[in-house]
This record gives C-alpha cells, structure tokens and sequence, in this order.
C-alpha cells in the first residue's frame, strides 16, 4: 500500500480516481437513504446483515482467487482463524445492526457524517496498542488529538443539538413510495433520535476495532479481497446464528414489505459492499488512503441533499453546526497523519501495520 503513490498512466487516470470515489460516495448516500426506507417498513438488520454478506462474498471470492491466490500462507493456524472470526462478528452482525438500527432511528444525513469519527477511534484505539506513536511533544500528535476531540464534540452536538423531530415513514414502504418520495407522516421522539446516535457511535467504534485487527491480520495474511471474503462468508453465518438465538427464527421481519423490495434490499446492500470494498482498495493502491479518506464527507452531503428531496426529512441548524466540527476534526486527522507518513516515507520506516491503518 502506498502512502504518497503517483498515479500511472497520468491525469486522465488521476480523474479516473476521483471519478471513481466520488462516484462510490455517492452510491453509498443513495443506498443509506433507500435502506432507512427499507428497515422503516420492517426489514430485520440482522437478516439484511446476513443475505447481503453471502452476495458480498459471492462477489469477491472469484476476485480474491484471481487475483490473489498467490498470497495465500500455506496453513492457516489457530490465531489467524480466531482473528477471522473476530473480524467477522464484528465486521457483519455486530457493525452492521448497530449501524442500520442508527440510521433507521436518525437520518440518512447523520448516519453518513458519523464514519468521520473512524480516523479518530482508530487513533485512539491504536495508541493504546502501541501500533502507532503517540509523543505528546510532537505536533503531529496535537494536532491528532485535537483532531480526534473536535470529530467526538462535533458527534456529541449532532446527537444533542437536534431541535425538531424527524420526520419517518407511517407505513410500509414500498419501492415506488422510496423514489417518488412520498409524504412522511409520523415523527421519532428525541430519545429515539439520541439512542439512534448511540447505536451509530458504537457501531463505528466495533469498526475502528475491525479496521484495526485487518491491518494486523493482514501481516500474516497479506490478500484484503481474500480477507474480504471470508470474513464475509462468517460473518453471514454468525449473524443467522444471532438471529435464530435472539428471535427464535430465520426470517425477513417484514410480511408487510413485499418481496420485489426485499430482494432489491439485498442485491443493493451485497453490491454496494462489493462496489465500495474493491474501488476503495484500487484507489487506496492507487493515490495512498488519506487521499481517498479525504473524500468521506461527499456521502454525507449528498445525503442530506437526497434525504431532503426524496424523504422531507431535515436535519437542525444544531446538527449541521455538530457536521462542520466533525468534518474540520477529520480533515486535521488527516493533515496530521500525511505530514507524519510523508516523513517516515523519506525514512522508510513505517511499519506495514501502521501504513494500513492510515485508511
């Protein structure tokens, strides 16, 4: 993985690249705000959680043995498959519910700002384990942890600072009723709007945990698509397994819903992830991961935007003040962490974990 990669092939694949993230950010809004339609109408997390990690595997795994097949170790040891099977219960069942539990409780809008905060967390996270340095005297580090504060207060106001209920769908949505944005009726109160902000905290925090294992795992196991895939395979079979533990059965939740947007449902949340996964790793091979972190922001922009006219859900003047913060907090996150790899890149001495965990 490079840090400061030029691009081959010059500008037009350097606009490709851009193209390409801006294009996924904006896949990613449209879906986010499709699927709080979705999950309104009954959809259970857990089984959309599931389906769609098999069709996310299903789409890699030709991918990963193409590709990487090469790169596979010869045995697969106790360690590295107990690291697999954290990533998975983190990555899919635990991430995933949390996640769609948060934007079925929020908005669209705040469910895309809230992946801001990961840079943050996995400096936190990664300090702690000693993975990357931590030297108070340093001001890359200042500007890290001031970075890292103003993402966690620009949260705290955007989970606080919402004035006016959310407006969310009364009945079962059906796909017309999604793209034509029908009228919203009923409206969540601001418990709901605070519990929905909690659930999205901690789904990113399990995230940056994750993100972090991966960068370690991959040490041992130097092929991300492979990694991808199977973490995805367990994944899907852990969150049936939760499911059938917690309710009793395997089902969609969702007799009202029909079956056409059950099953858009699930090719979207599969080939979203699969999109997202495979673009997101060229490009970070292509032009280095703060460069394409730098682009995050774009989803949740153009969901506000789409949440508005497809949805007439609003977001307070509180809220979009709380975004502004989390965005600057990313962005110095960001300056700092490529100033940092610019100077251990002339050393060359950054290490493969940390490299990793600058995306």
């Amino acid at each position: 993985m490079q840090i400061n990669s030029v691009v081959k092939g010059g500008r037009w694949m350097e606009g490709l690249v851009v193209t390409s993230l801006i294009s996924v950010q904006l896949i990613l809004a449209f879906y986010t705000v499709f699927i709080s339609r979705i999950l309104a109408g009954g959809l259970q997390p857990l089984f959309l959680a599931a389906a769609g990690g098999f069709l996310n595997a299903f789409l890699l795994l030709p991918l990963a043995i193409l590709f990487e097949r090469k790169n596979w170790p010869e045995k697969i040891g106790l360690y590295l498959t107990i690291r697999f099977a954290l990533i998975a219960v983190g990555g899919t069942p635990l991430y995933q519910v949390l996640l769609l539990s948060g934007v079925k409780k929020t908005t669209p809008a705040v469910a895309t700002a809230m992946p801001n905060l990961v840079p943050g967390f996995i400096f936190i996270i990664a300090s702690i384990l000693r993975i990357e340095k931590f030297d108070i005297k340093s001001k890359h580090t200042i500007y890290k942890v001031m970075g890292t504060l103003m993402c966690l207060s620009g949260a705290m106001a955007m989970s606080f600072m919402q004035e006016n209920s959310v407006n969310l769908p009364a009945e079962s949505p059906n796909l017309r009723s999604i793209f034509m944005g029908d009228k919203l009726v009923t409206d969540t109160t601001s418990n709901d709007w605070i519990v929905g902000c909690l659930y999205l905290l901690a789904a990113f925090v399990i995230m940056s945990c994750v993100i972090v294992l991966q960068a370690t795992t991959m040490a041992d196991f130097p092929a991300p698509i492979s990694l991808g895939a199977i973490t995805s395979i367990l994944g899907s079979f852990f969150a049936v397994i939760f499911q059938y533990i917690l309710q009793g059965n395997i089902s969609t939740g969702a007799a009202s819903l029909g079956i056409t947007s059950i099953i858009t449902a699930v090719l979207a949340g599969g080939s979203v992830a699969f999109l997202n996964g495979s673009i997101v790793t060229i490009c970070v091979h292509k032009k280095g991961p703060v460069f394409v972190s730098a682009f995050n922001p774009t989803q949740t922009v153009c969901a506000v935007i789409l949440s508005a006219v497809m949805l007439k859900q609003f977001i307070s003047l509180g809220s979009l003040i709380g975004m502004g913060l989390l965005f600057a907090g990313l962005y110095i996150v960001l300056f700092a962490k490529m100033k940092e790899a610019d100077m251990e890149e002339v050393t060359k001495l950054i290490p493969d974990e940390e490299r990793a965990l600058l995306f």
